[in-house]
Parts: C-alpha cells; structure tokens; sequence
C-alpha cells in the first residue's frame, strides 16, 4: 500500500474517528475543485445565449476548445449544462479519454510539447477561424495546455520548442517564468489564437497552481502576454 497508505492504517488503529474527518476533508476538498462540477457551476443555458457566470452572451451555437490535463472533465461540464447549444469541438489533453460525441480528441506532449501538440493547434486554428460572429467560442483552459496545444513561431521548428522547454525544466524555473517564455515563442499564446475567432470568446480556467495570477496556467486565448518576455525567449535555442 506504501507509505501513506500504512501510516493511514496506523492512523485508523489509534483514533478511527479523526481519520474518517480526515478522508472526509479530502473528499469534500476534491469534490470541491473536479472540473465537470466547476464548469456546471459555471455555464447555463439562457434564452438566445449563455449565462457565463451570470453573464449573459448572445450565441445561436456554442463551439467548445478545451485544452489541459483537465480538459475532458471541463468538456463533460459543458455538455451537461448546455446540452445542443454545443455544436463541436476539440478536447486536448494528454491521454485518451472517452469525451462528449461532439468532440473531435487529439493527444498532446506534457510537460514537453510533440507532434500531437502540434497538432492540436492547427486543428484549435481551424476551430475557432470557423466560429460564426452569431456563435460563441467556449474556452475550458487547465493546467498543462501550454505543453499540450503548440504552434511554434516563425523560425523556430519543434524541436527548438522541445530543446527550450527542456532546457528550462532542467534548469529549476518557476512555472511563471516557463510559461512567459512558451507565449513568446508560440503563435497559439498570449491572445494569438483568439485573434482568429470572430465570435465572442468566454474562457474558463481551472489552475492546478494555488495563489498565484491566471497567467501561471496557460493564457486563456484572449489574454494579453504578462509583459515583456525574459531575454531567454528572444533567443533560438541553440
């Protein structure tokens, strides 16, 4: 059972009382941040539209991009509160999981960005290009996306990318840092993939990050880059 699981039974022998307090809190803290019951808390179907965290957008059809480790369980939120609103979408993430009928699945690098990162840009490209201005474009961001959906920017192949992010995993910096650079060397960050879109964009993100800005997980597509990036993201990788 290992380490945790023997000290659990350990803890179970002496005081079986704190220790159903304590799976219960466990349980209670998980239930409280699974993704399919954050995005229904979330989204509702409105007459002509989408209410959006109480905000109501005018949308005929909701198309859905969600991209991240958490990225099927947020599609499966939106399919349950919004029903046939949803008309298609594109499900990124970084292993094969059963998503909503509507959407089209693609398998991305994590931590390192590969040929399904790739990928699942395009097809998140041609996604949003083909969203109508009487549409809305669904974003369901989680941490991970980053790696998961890469386009990179002129000049630079995918194996720049993967030399890069190697080199700063290797290198101890922090995921701000990180992800500051990916948006300087990528054509799908920091509000370039949006620009794409000529509908309304409403983005929901879940971080696995506590405490920190939204920039630490992967820019939702309209978000502006953080500042100037750091000198390692204006240099090829070499």
């Amino acid at each position: 059972m290992g380490l945790a699981g023997d000290r659990l039974g350990d803890l179970r022998a002496i005081n079986p009382r704190a220790t159903g307090r304590l799976l219960g809190a466990v349980d209670a803290a998980l239930e409280a941040v699974e993704p399919r019951r954050l995005v229904r808390s979330a989204l509702a179907p409105a007459e002509g539209g989408v209410l959006a965290d109480g905000r109501f957008i005018a949308a005929r059809r909701v198309a859905v991009l969600a991209f991240g480790k958490a990225a099927t369980g947020m599609s499966r939120g939106a399919a349950d509160t919004l029903g046939p609103l949803v008309s298609r979408g594109l499900v990124v993430t970084d292993q094969t999981e059963t998503a909503p009928d509507w959407a089209e699945v693609v398998v991305g690098g994590h931590p390192v960005p590969d040929e399904g990162s790739v990928k699942a840009a395009e097809r998140a490209i041609d996604l949003s290009r083909g969203v109508g201005p009487d549409e809305l474009l669904l974003a369901l961001v989680s941490g991970g996306g980053s790696a998961l959906l890469e386009a990179p920017a002129e000049g630079l192949s995918l194996d720049d990318i993967q030399d890069l992010t190697a080199q700063l995993i290797r290198s101890g910096a922090p995921i701000e840092t990180i992800n500051q650079v990916r948006q300087a060397v990528s054509l799908v960050k920091a509000g370039r993939l949006a620009a794409h879109c000529r509908s309304p964009v409403v983005t929901l993100v879940v971080s696995d990050v506590g405490d920190d800005p939204a920039v630490v997980a992967p820019p939702p597509p309209r978000a502006p880059p953080p500042g100037p990036a750091p000198p390692a993201a204006r240099r090829r990788p070499g």
